[in-house]
């Protein structure tokens, strides 16, 4: 059996997805695979005026006066993929294993042109800010365990190990240039990443002492970094 669809916006914005499953008397495997995507832009402009009290005359004279308009995008991304797979030989014995995987990341971009006058230093600065920023991430993440049964009264052990891996990234750009007024360009970019790991090992052993209660003795091991 399968399956898949696909939704959208006028924003605009896509995302596909597909799913698939399949059985027999032995194995059943299971999977699933989705995405997204989105842009957008935007378009702000507006000014502000600031005063300051003159007390010789007792009114309000303007000091300052700024100007700006800008124009911004961001563009968005996603992805997702599991899988899980069953495998019972017999009766007294089964494996499965899982895994799941799930990407994203993310730009954006604006510009932006400033006005600002300063009434009482008789100066004009007219600049522009061209920022730029994005960030990835990726989590893996995934498990198996067997069980094997002794009898069908409940006498059973279970290995399993489970784990997942993270990463992310991030970068940022930002750019000042003065075209009009006093030269205070500025430059800046900073970049960042991380890594994690986490993994954990368990064995659990149960046996039943009447029909009413078991003993379980379990054993747990985790190691994690980053």
């Amino acid at each position: 059996f399968y399956s898949f669809g696909l939704n959208g916006s006028s924003q605009p914005r896509i995302s596909p997805h597909a799913s698939f499953v399949w059985a027999n008397e032995k194995w059943s495997i299971s999977s699933w695979i989705s995405g997204s995507y989105s842009s957008n832009k935007n378009h702000n402009s507006g000014y502000s005026t600031s005063f300051v009290a003159n007390d010789t005359t007792d009114q309000l004279d303007t000091s300052t006066f700024q100007r700006y308009t800008s124009e911004g995008r961001n563009k968005n991304w996603s992805g997702n993929i599991s899988l899980n797979m069953h495998y019972s030989p017999d009766s007294l014995n089964s494996l499965s294993f899982w895994m799941m995987s799930m990407l994203s990341g993310g730009k954006s971009s604006s510009l932006e042109q400033r006005l600002r006058r300063e009434y009482f230093l008789n100066e004009d600065n007219f600049y522009t800010t061209d920022r730029n920023s994005g960030i990835k991430g990726v989590w893996v993440g995934f498990g198996t365990w067997y069980t094997h049964l002794f009898n069908n009264q409940g006498h059973n052990i279970m290995v399993s190990l489970n784990g997942n891996i993270t990463t992310n990234a991030s970068s940022s750009d930002y750019v000042r240039k003065y075209i009009l007024g006093t030269d205070l360009s500025k430059d800046k970019s900073t970049r960042g990443s991380s890594k994690s790991y986490d993994f954990v090992a368990g064995v659990d052993y149960s046996v039943p002492y009447s029909k009413n209660g078991e003993i379980s003795v379990g054993l747990n091991a985790a190691v994690n970094w980053g």
